[in-house]
């Protein structure tokens, strides 16, 4: 028998399996945001943090910029607390410096708790596509409704307590039941898959987008203020208007109404409320002839918008972590 077969119940089969890598440092999170979702450690020194420029980025408010790090030093894994705000728990108790055995459980801050683990390749990308699954849109591929709403509620905490602008858009597509109608509903599924794809590329790092439901779409702009947001929504608007869908070789146009919720000051607003002031507009931008953009009422930016998608007389929306540190009672 050849040596790369084996024979099961009278069968010969060809173990054509995938080789299993050599397992390597990861970190896996188990409570706070992005549960699921597993970070390889494959560089000698790996900064943990909330900052973007972290080489493992967890956006949440009781971690710091840069929280702890972990060294790779011959066969062992260290981890130090960076002076963070709200400490570093190995286990439940608080240190400085820990060396990291196979299962023990890393707290940062006060919600976020990741695994210390090794895994292989196959390990690791089962783990992957089972946290994709649980928090991406199957046809898309952008975050699904129950991501979404999870990180409005995150970024809306956010903008309250630290008294910083929060945009929610609602982008619905024009007469997309006529798509499906005259086209068939693969042309559909390929209009939403294509015109998700253009949002992403028009985003900034801490906006997030989600598939609401149907043809519809949200953006939760993240310290956008209502000029920044309608200058988003024109930009999509603006793209979708113009490059039509290509599907057998022929253009599909689509066009999109888009509802703006802007929210500044407030003490307290729910998901729900923040959700709805976007519908509302949503519904107005729609009952004035579909193809526009409509921000909260009063909240209209008095500027114009130049033919490159930008607001005259303002720079676009920069990426920028104001929040200080937020200490907590860790009990």
């Amino acid at each position: 028998m050849n040596q790369n077969e084996q024979t099961i119940c009278g069968e010969s089969l060809d173990s054509g399996a995938p080789e299993i890598s050599e397992s390597i440092p990861c970190l896996l999170v188990m409570a706070g945001p992005h549960v699921g979702r597993i970070y390889p450690i494959r560089q000698a020194t790996t900064i943990i943090g909330r900052s973007s420029e972290c080489d493992v980025a967890i956006k949440d408010q009781t971690i710091s910029r840069a929280h702890a790090q972990i060294v790779i030093d011959g066969g062992q894994v260290i981890l130090i607390d960076l002076d963070s705000t709200n400490g570093t728990f190995v286990n439940q108790m608080p240190v400085r410096e820990q060396h990291l055995r196979e299962g023990d459980k890393l707290q940062l801050g006060s919600t976020v708790v990741v695994k210390f683990t090794y895994q292989d390749d196959m390990e690791r990308k089962f783990q992957d596509d089972l946290h994709q699954s649980a928090t991406r849109d199957p046809l898309t591929k952008v975050f699904n409704r129950g991501y979404l709403l999870e990180q409005i509620k995150r970024d809306l905490s956010h903008a309250i307590r630290n008294v910083r602008p929060l945009s929610v858009l609602i982008c619905d597509l024009d007469h997309f039941k006529q798509i499906n109608d005259e086209h068939s509903h693969l042309a559909g599924d390929e209009v939403l898959r294509a015109i998700a794809s253009r949002m992403v590329g028009l985003l900034r790092k801490e906006d997030t987008l989600g598939r609401y439901g149907g043809e519809e779409f949200i953006i939760c702009a993240r310290d956008a203020d209502c000029d920044h947001a309608w200058q988003l929504a024109e930009r999509i608007r603006r793209e979708i208007e113009t490059k039509p869908v290509m599907w057998n070789d022929k253009p599909i146009h689509v066009t999109c109404s888009i509802g703006i919720g802007c929210v500044e000051g407030a003490k307290s607003m729910e998901v729900t409320d923040v959700i709805q002031l976007a519908d509302e507009q949503l519904y107005q931008a729609k009952a004035n002839g579909r193809n526009q953009v409509c921000p909260a009422e009063g909240e209209k930016p008095n500027r114009t918008v130049n033919s490159s998608g930008t607001m005259n007389g303002m720079k676009p929306p920069r990426e920028i972590d104001t929040e200080e540190d937020l200490p907590v009672e860790l009990g």
